[in-house]
Order: structure tokens, then sequence, then C-alpha cells
């Protein structure tokens, strides 16, 4: 498609797609910060922040900002002689300590940002 969807100017940014096309529904910027840390042998262990902040939206739910964690490992090669088994449950570690790292701080956020109706309750296992 070779027409113009969206037209930035300074801080705005306006849909600019042809109604016979459709509409913009969402559109947000979206920054990726990552760290990694090598866990030996040729294991790597990669933690990925993005954060969207929408610049045009269609729907009241979808105001304010959005934050997304992944946590990214390369499985190892027969070569490395790892135990997968092992590995898996370094992983699922990994994974349970940063979540229980951001369980307090979403209780926290939750109550500031939240009304009294709505609550942060963490799945737990």
């Amino acid at each position: 498609m070779d027409t113009p969807i969206i037209r930035v100017q300074k801080d705005k940014v306006t849909a600019v797609l042809d109604p016979e096309l459709g509409q913009v529904m969402y559109c947000s910027e979206r920054v990726i910060r990552k760290w990694s840390v090598k866990l030996g042998g040729n294991i790597t262990l990669q933690l990925v922040e993005t954060k969207r902040t929408p610049l045009i939206v269609t729907r009241d739910d979808e105001e304010g900002d959005r934050i997304e964690y992944e946590l990214i490992a390369n499985i190892p090669n027969k070569a490395d002689g790892v135990d997968l088994g092992d590995f898996s449950d370094e992983m699922w570690s990994y994974g349970n300590e940063f979540a229980t790292t951001l369980e307090e701080g979403m209780q926290q956020l939750a109550a500031h940002i939240m009304p009294s109706s709505a609550a942060f309750d963490p799945v737990t296992a």
C-alpha cells in the first residue's frame, strides 16, 4: 500500500488514512530496552522491556502507557552438554524471581492509579 497512514508534526500525530481504506484504530510509540547476562557456556538470558505510549486510540480502555516484559533464553545445543530439565528449572526460577520483584511494585502502582473497585491479584501457581 503506497498511501499515507499517519502524519507526525512536532508532538502531534494525526490519522490521514483515506476513509475508503479503513480507519486507524490504534497507533503507539514503542521504546524497547534490552539487558542480557551470560549464564555459562553458550547460554544467554535476555530481559526485554517494551513500553508503548498510545498516540491514536479509539477506545477509552486503550489510554495510558503499556509496559511488557519478556525473558528470552537461547536453547542450548546438544554439544553444550546442558541438561534441559535443569535448564528449564533454572529459567523457571528466573521468571518467578522477576515476577516476585514486580509484584510489590504493581500492587503499589495499582493503589495509586486504579479506582478502589479494582484490584491487582497476582497469579499464583
